[in-house]
C-alpha cells in the first residue's frame, strides 16, 4: 500500500506479527479497531494495541465494553464478579446507592466505596451492617 492511499482515506496496513517497522510507520491492530503509529524503528510479536513502549495509539479512544449492575450487602462488603477489563484501561464509577431494608433510613455508616479490586471483581464496602445496601455501578472499558 503507498503512502498516497493512506494520506487519501485508505487504511494502513494490518500489524504482522515478527514484522521490522521504521519509526513513524502506520499499522492497524489486529485486536482493536484502531491504527497505531510506531515510535521506536524494530520488529516485535506483541500487538501494538497491548505495546505502548513502541506504538502509541491514533485519533481517539474508543469504548470497547460497559457493564453495570448492583451489590447487594448488608455486611461490610461484598463483591460482584464481572467480564474481565483491563484495569489500566478501566473506569469505576459509582451510580449511587440505596437502602434496601424496612426501617428506611439511611445511616451515616451505610456510606460506601466501591473499587476495581483486580480484573474480574469489584468491591463494595462500609462501616455499618445495620442496613442491607444495593451500590448501583458501571464499569467502562476502553481500548
Amino acid at each position: 500500500m503507498s503512502i498516497d492511499t493512506e494520506f487519501f482515506g485508505g487504511q494502513p496496513p494490518r500489524w504482522v506479527s515478527g514484522a521490522t517497522y521504521p519509526f513513524g510507520f502506520i499499522a492497524l491492530s489486529t485486536i482493536s479497531p484502531h491504527s497505531y503509529e510506531r515510535i521506536v524503528a524494530g520488529a516485535g510479536t506483541t500487538d501494538p494495541s497491548a505495546d505502548g513502549t513502541n506504538w502509541r495509539r491514533l485519533g481517539a479512544g474508543s469504548i470497547k465494553s460497559i457493564q453495570r449492575g448492583v451489590i447487594s450487602f448488608s455486611g461490610s462488603s461484598a463483591t460482584a464478579t464481572v467480564s474481565s477489563v483491563n484495569t489500566a484501561n478501566s473506569k469505576l464509577t459509582p451510580l449511587g446507592f440505596t437502602t434496601n431494608t424496612g426501617s428506611g433510613a439511611l445511616q451515616g455508616n451505610d456510606a460506601t466505596k466501591i473499587v476495581l479490586t483486580n480484573a474480574t471483581t469489584i468491591t463494595a464496602t462500609k462501616v455499618g451492617a445495620i442496613n442491607t445496601i444495593d451500590v448501583s455501578w458501571e464499569l467502562e472499558e476502553k481500548w
